[in-house]
């Protein structure tokens, strides 16, 4: 039997347990902080979003998308933020159109927020193989650009960053395994 709350709420003095079964909030609802101090840009002070789940993540040029033998990703969103991370074995590579200079970009599980000159980094590349970069090139970073679902994939080195591109993929056969946070939508 489920208990009757009065309309005007209820006030729990010493803490609430629950024994058995699920703290369930109403769409649009959810644990408020509003108690707490806040920092002066505070959007919201209430968490109201939690899931968690698995995606299949993709590598992509602007037109087309890799073939992938393994394509395995996670995820879990908590609020605005969502942390991603996947494992790619493309063994067919040539299911891009063979154009070298278009970049390569990995699919995620959701669309970032759409905030003007908000590139988001912060994606560690664990693993990488057959790769070719250019010189004086030594490993990746990625970013997510404002209102995208992808990661933009870079080579980076003493000179900065510059796009992993369609011609540095060394052979049919490449892997990537990634992991990061990111805002969205």
């Amino acid at each position: 039997m489920a208990a009757v709350i009065p309309t005007n709420g209820l006030g729990l003095a010493s803490g609430l347990a629950i024994t058995d079964g699920d703290l369930t909030f109403a769409s649009g609802h959810g644990i408020s902080f509003a108690a707490d101090a806040h920092g002066g840009g505070m959007a919201s002070e209430l968490l109201d979003d939690y899931e968690e789940g698995s995606y299949t993540p993709t590598v992509v040029t602007s037109v087309s998308t890799a073939s992938a033998s393994i394509a395995v990703g996670n995820y879990a969103k908590v609020g605005r933020m969502c942390y991603a991370s996947g494992y790619i074995v493309c063994s067919n590579a040539t299911s891009f159109d063979g154009v070298a200079t278009r970049s390569l970009r990995v699919g995620l599980p959701f669309t970032s927020v759409n905030t003007t000159n908000l590139y988001q980094g912060g994606w560690t590349f664990g693993y990488s193989a057959q790769f070719n970069h250019d010189s004086g090139y030594y490993g990746l970073v990625g970013y997510t650009p404002q209102n995208e679902a992808l990661i933009r994939l870079h080579q980076q080195g003493g000179s900065g960053t510059y796009n992993l591109r369609e011609g540095d993929l060394n052979a049919d056969d490449f892997s990537l395994m990634f992991g990061g946070w990111y805002e969205i939508a």
